[in-house]
């Protein structure tokens, strides 16, 4: 491991400023230990994001077997983890397209992983086929906020995608739809028993997000020239 002094020094001259609560105040002192552990270790950034996925496939195992609380713990693990790679990439001047890509579809596969393992274990542990409705929902929310995003990038450009999540979080200061308050509220509810419950919540938190965005891109949007 580095020294303290050489970690600051790193760590100040590639600062991400985290806007998320769960990111800035539970993830970042927990990722940062563990990118100063690695730092120095031949590790790159897309082996952290294949870790992430394993990591996410053992909780939604867990999940499927109806332990819920070990299986929140290991997803919230997760969620600290995803962290380090592009903390990593920062530092290491590593980032790529590739990666980008390689990271993205790890996160898209916990997720989808995540909300299978939890209807499952909960149809299972409590008998009830709703589980599956929540679970259906999950997925969409998670994909939603995501394709939304591309949809713009795609289609409107890159500048109004970023005017209209400026426009976001001038109305909404706290980003509860960012993807580590997510994991966070999933983890809070598992702990009780309840994983089922949060997906909705999750998801009725991005459908609320995602509605408020394309308002916030529509005038933005309806600039643009014809084809």
């Amino acid at each position: 491991m580095i020294s303290k002094e050489e970690w600051d020094s790193l760590r100040r001259n590639h600062e991400h400023e985290e806007t998320a609560f769960v990111s800035r105040y539970i993830n970042s002192p927990c990722y940062h230990f563990i990118t100063r552990f690695l730092i120095d270790k031949n590790i790159t950034p897309n082996q952290v994001s294949i870790a992430t996925l394993f990591i996410g496939l053992i909780s939604a195992i867990f999940y499927a077997h109806g332990n819920f609380i070990l299986g929140g713990i290991l997803l919230q693990l997760n969620s600290i983890v995803d962290g380090v790679d592009g903390e990593i990439a920062r530092i290491k001047h590593s980032s790529s397209k590739f990666g980008e890509v390689v990271d993205s579809l790890c996160d898209r596969g916990v997720e989808v992983a995540i909300c299978l393992g939890i209807g499952y274990g909960v149809w299972i542990a409590k008998g009830t086929t709703l589980a599956w409705f929540f679970s259906f929902l999950g997925i969409v929310g998670f994909f939603l906020g995501n394709y939304l995003t591309e949809l713009a990038r795609s289609r409107a450009g890159e500048e109004i995608t970023k005017k209209s999540w400026e426009k976001l979080h001038k109305s909404i200061k706290f980003r509860l739809n960012h993807r580590s308050n997510q994991f966070f509220i999933i983890f809070l509810f598992s702990l009780f028993g309840m994983p089922e419950i949060s997906l909705l919540i999750v998801a009725l938190i991005s459908f609320f997000y995602s509605a408020l965005r394309f308002q916030k891109m529509l005038p933005d949007i309806r600039k643009l020239p014809r084809w």
